[in-house]
């Protein structure tokens, strides 16, 4: 018990650093070219600089979000079986940024 508790201050850093890890959250709303939301597509968020990938999928509702991203230069994606490939490109990401993308269909 006494080497846990030894260790114990290095193992509440740790976690604590790990919690402060710099990251960035993008959110956003797809809706087709009447306004109506788009559920069901796929958001996918490139990381320009190290081609990392993510990938959410919108709501009913049409919203999404892309959570804890690497900060940096992204490219965003939205597809769906019907619709035509949605992409907006230069999104640049800062740390603790919640950036709003939304994407409109045609």
């Amino acid at each position: 018990m006494k080497t846990f508790l030894r260790y114990l201050p290095f193992l509440v850093l740790a976690a604590c650093a790990r919690a402060q890890t710099p990251t960035a959250t993008v959110v956003g709303r797809v809706v087709d070219p009447s306004g109506a939301a788009v559920g069901e597509a796929t958001v996918r968020a490139r990381n320009v600089d190290t081609n990392e990938v993510r990938t959410a999928h919108t709501a009913a509702e049409g919203d999404y979000t892309l959570p804890a991203l690497t900060p940096g230069n992204y490219e965003l994606s939205v597809e769906k079986a019907g619709f035509k490939l949605l992409r907006q490109e230069h999104l640049v990401l800062q740390v603790g940024q919640t950036a709003r993308a939304p994407m409109r269909r045609t």
